[in-house]
C-alpha cells in the first residue's frame, strides 16, 4: 500500500485532495492525517494523534511507498521517517523538497508537479526495495550545520547602504 501522511487541520497538508486523487487509482493506500478514521476496501484511514507511536512505525515499515502531498513545509519529518526504512517518496516538486532531496539519494524522490500526477505515479511498482539508499542523518548534524549557518551570517559584514535601500 501507498501511505500517505498528512494532517486533517491544516489544508496546506492536501490529505483531502490527495485522497480524492488516489480514489481514482489501482493501488490500496493509507492515510494518516485524516479527518475521521475510515475504512473500506480501497483505502484506512487514520486521524493524527489517536495512534501509538509503533503502530506509526509499523505503518511506515509496511507501506510500499510513502506519499507526502504537502503545498507548503519548512522540514516534512514524514519524509525522514520514510527514508529511514528505504521507502520512495512521492512529494511536490518544490525548492524545500528538492533541497531536502540533495541531502539524500534523490532516488529516494519522486516529485510530482500536479496533483493529478500522484495517482499514476503511485499505481508504480515499488516491490524492489533499495537497500541503503538513505543517509542518516542525526540531531548532531542538524546542530552543526545550524551553528556553521548562524556563524557565516554572524560573520558577514553588513552593507549599511544596501540596507538602507531596502
Amino acid at each position: 500500500y501507498a501511505l500517505v501522511v498528512g494532517n486533517q487541520h491544516f489544508d496546506h497538508k492536501s490529505v483531502k485532495e490527495c485522497v480524492d486523487v488516489l480514489k481514482n487509482g489501482k493501488k490500496k493506500f493509507c492515510v494518516l492525517g485524516y479527518k475521521d478514521d475510515v475504512r473500506s476496501k480501497k483505502y484506512v484511514g487514520y486521524r493524527s494523534g489517536d495512534m501509538s507511536d509503533g503502530f506509526v512505525e509499523e505503518l511506515f515499515y509496511r507501506s510500499d511507498v510513502v506519499i507526502f502531498p504537502s503545498t507548503y513545509e519548512g522540514f516534512g519529518l514524514p519524509i525522514l521517517k520514510a527514508l529511514k526504512y528505504d521507502k520512495k517518496v512521492i512529494l511536490l516538486d518544490s525548492d524545500v523538497n528538492r533541497e531536502i532531496s540533495r541531502l539524500y539519494r534523490k532516488e529516494n524522490f519522486i516529485f510530482y508537479k500536479h496533483q493529478r500526477d500522484i495517482v499514476e505515479i503511485a499505481n508504480g511498482d515499488f516491490s524492489k526495495k533499495v537497500e541503503g539508499t538513505s543517509k542518516v542523518r542525526t540531531w548532531e548534524d542538524n546542530a552543526i550545520e545550524t551553528e556553521k549557518f548562524l556563524e557565516d551570517i554572524l560573520n558577514e559584514k553588513i552593507d549599511q547602504r544596501r540596507l538602507q535601500d531596502r
